[in-house]
């Protein structure tokens, strides 16, 4: 129980660094970017290949229909398999707009995905804008 406690306190302590936005996207260098972009993918597919796993009880996709189906599904996923370095650059791209700089890196990632398969995210971009600037402002008493 102990070990849950422990745990638990320390997703909540770390959890705040990785909410980063484009004040430290743009100090951080093109590796740390890229190391940022590869963990969010691992953050995705982890639990994913995990939870196919035990419900297809293993990973076998030559002899398993449920793995196949599953597996096939993971990686059409863009929030899976994207280019990292196509990525960064899109979401340097994005906050070169200072209008953009508090929008959280997580949201700009599912909005370049969406811009790389050539949908518009002008709509997306103005609701993350609107939602960032609601939070902003001061509490009036």
């Amino acid at each position: 129980m102990k070990n849950w406690i422990f745990i638990i306190f320390f997703i909540f302590l770390v959890s705040p660094v990785y909410a980063i936005d484009g004040k430290i996207w743009e100090v951080m260098n093109e590796n740390e970017k890229r190391f940022y972009l590869s963990g969010i993918q691992d953050g995705y597919s982890d639990p994913y290949y995990a939870a196919v796993a035990i419900a297809c009880e293993g990973l076998d996709v030559a002899n398993n229909p449920c793995a196949k189906k599953a597996l096939t599904q993971l990686f059409s996923n863009p929030l899976i398999f994207f280019d990292v370095e196509l990525l960064v650059r899109m979401i340097d791209s994005l906050y070169s707009d200072p209008f953009n700089n508090k929008i959280k890196v997580t949201t700009l990632v599912k909005l370049a995905i969406k811009k790389s398969e050539g949908k518009s995210i002008d709509t997306d971009i103005n609701r993350a804008r609107e939602v960032i600037s609601f939070f902003n402002k001061p509490v009036e008493n």
